[in-house]
C-alpha cells in the first residue's frame, strides 16, 4: 500500500559523479590513466544496473583515435581522466523547449488515473520517513498530432533497505522478439498490437508499506 503525507516542502538532494549521469548517444572525451591523448566515444547505453556495484560502467563505440575508429566496450568510467560530454548542449535545447510547454492538464489526468485505481491512501503526517517524487514529461505522437504526457513516478533509491527489495523485472530479450518476428514472418502470419493505458497503475498491489511526499499538485 502507498500512502501520501500531507508534507511536501521538504526537499532531499543527492549527489551523483557525472559517469553515473549519462545518457545514451552522448559523445564523451576522456583520457586512459598513463596517456596524453584524449579519446573521444559515443555512449550505447549502460553496461551495468544503475543500483549495483557496476552503476558506473558504460558500453561505448570510439569515434576517436582513428585507429580504434568503430570499436564496442564496455568500460568503467570512474577509472578515466578528464571525463567531459561534448554535445550537452543537445539535451539543455531539448530541456528548455520542454519548460515552454504547459504541462498543467497533463499533471491532472495523470493525478486523476492515481486516483481512480486507488493507488494511494491518504494519511496523516505522523512522522513517518517518506520519499519524494517528480514528475516526467514527454511529448507521444499519435496519428500526427502531439500529445503531452505526464507521469508522477517515485524516487525509489530513497527507500530503505533496497538490498532486500526485488529489482527483477522480465522482459522478452531483443534475441528471442528477433526470432520470433522471423517465424511470423515465414509463416506470412499477421500481429495485432493492444496498448493498455495505465498499465502500470494496474498492477498488483504491493506487500510492504511506502509513504509518499506528494506533488504540490495534489493538494
Amino acid at each position: 500500500m502507498i500512502y501520501m503525507r500531507k508534507v511536501w516542502n521538504i526537499i532531499l538532494s543527492h549527489r551523483q559523479n557525472d559517469c553515473m549521469k549519462l545518457k545514451k548517444d552522448q559523445i564523451v572525451n576522456f583520457k586512459i590513466p598513463g596517456e596524453n591523448d584524449t579519446r573521444e566515444a559515443i555512449i550505447l547505453g549502460r553496461a551495468g544496473k544503475a543500483t549495483t556495484v557496476k552503476k558506473s560502467w558504460y558500453n561505448i563505440e570510439y569515434n576517436q583515435p582513428e585507429n580504434m575508429r568503430g570499436d564496442q566496450i564496455s568500460i568503467d568510467l570512474r577509472t578515466v581522466n578528464d571525463l567531459k560530454v561534448v554535445n550537452q548542449s543537445d539535451d539543455l535545447n531539448e530541456d528548455v523547449l520542454l519548460s515552454d510547454i504547459d504541462f498543467t492538464e497533463a499533471r491532472e489526468a495523470e493525478l486523476d488515473n492515481w486516483r481512480k485505481h486507488n493507488v494511494y491512501e491518504e494519511v496523516e503526517d505522523n512522522g513517518q520517513n517518506c520519499i519524494s517524487t517528480r514528475w516526467v514529461y514527454t511529448m507521444k505522437e499519435l496519428e500526427n498530432e502531439f500529445h503531452r504526457k505526464a507521469r508522477l513516478v517515485a524516487k525509489g533509491f530513497e527507500e530503505d533497505s533496497l538490498d532486500e527489495i526485488p529489482k527483477n523485472s522480465p522482459t522478452c530479450e531483443k534475441q528471442s522478439l528477433r526470432l520470433i518476428l522471423s517465424i511470423i514472418a515465414s509463416k506470412r502470419w499477421s500481429i495485432n498490437s493492444v496498448d493498455i493505458k495505465t498499465a502500470f497503475l494496474q498492477g498488483e498491489k504491493m506487500q510492504r508499506e511506502v509513504y509518499l511526499k506528494p506533488p504540490k499538485e495534489a493538494n
